[in-house]
């Protein structure tokens, strides 16, 4: 939840330059569900005996602001390789918005893979199907969300002359996947950086109230 948080909070920044948001509140169901409301719900449900060490509130920040970070990153990206690659970005249902969106819940269960280690039979089974489920209504229901027809799949249910996915944008939407584990691993190993500045804003808060 906190890395979704996050993220909102670095696109709605740099959207105030660019003037678009780029996802919109249908488009964040994905995330809103499968990666956080369904999971959370089960995974408050198991007993947790471990013994909490160090700061709560600095711990949390660390582990959901290495996803967040790479979710704003790629976004920024996006937009500025977007037109230098042609990819089509005027209306609605657009081929950069739909990379974005993907690319964004690609992370976020990324994270949540992170958050289900180590595995047990319940989180294996749970991240399945929450994986499933997702990667089935982006293929069957692309207009439920407002994003293009990935795969070019023969959908009765939509149009014919519905928007799909260029051979470049799916491209650059699977080098942004695979880029994205190692970019995180990347601003993990910032620790010292990133908890000093944690740290600050903690203590910030903390004079405030």
């Amino acid at each position: 939840f906190l890395t979704k948080t996050i993220f909102s909070f670095l696109l709605a920044v740099y959207c105030c330059f660019i003037r678009r948001y780029p996802i919109a509140t249908n488009q964040l169901f994905l995330i809103d569900t499968f990666v956080i409301g369904i999971p959370s719900f089960i995974l408050i449900l198991e007993p947790n005996n471990n013994k909490f060490h160090g700061k709560f509130i600095v711990n949390v920040i660390k582990n959901a602001l290495p996803g967040a970070a790479v979710v704003a990153f790629t976004t920024a990206l996006v937009f500025f390789i977007s037109p230098i690659l042609g990819i089509e970005s005027s209306g609605t249902i657009n081929e950069v918005n739909t990379i974005i969106v993907l690319n964004a819940t690609f992370t976020c269960f990324m994270v949540l893979y992170k958050v289900c280690r180590p595995f047990n039979v319940l989180r294996k089974v749970l991240y399945t199907l929450m994986a499933a489920a997702a990667a089935i209504m982006i293929i069957v229901l692309p207009d439920l969300f407002d994003i293009v027809n990935v795969f070019h799949i023969n959908i009765s249910s939509l149009p014919a002359d519905y928007p799909t996915m260029s051979s470049t944008g799916l491209l650059l939407l699977l080098v942004l996947m695979f880029a994205n584990y190692p970019a995180i691993r990347l601003v993990e190993n910032l620790k010292p950086f990133i908890k000093s500045v944690i740290n600050y804003f903690v203590n910030l808060i903390g004079r405030i109230h």
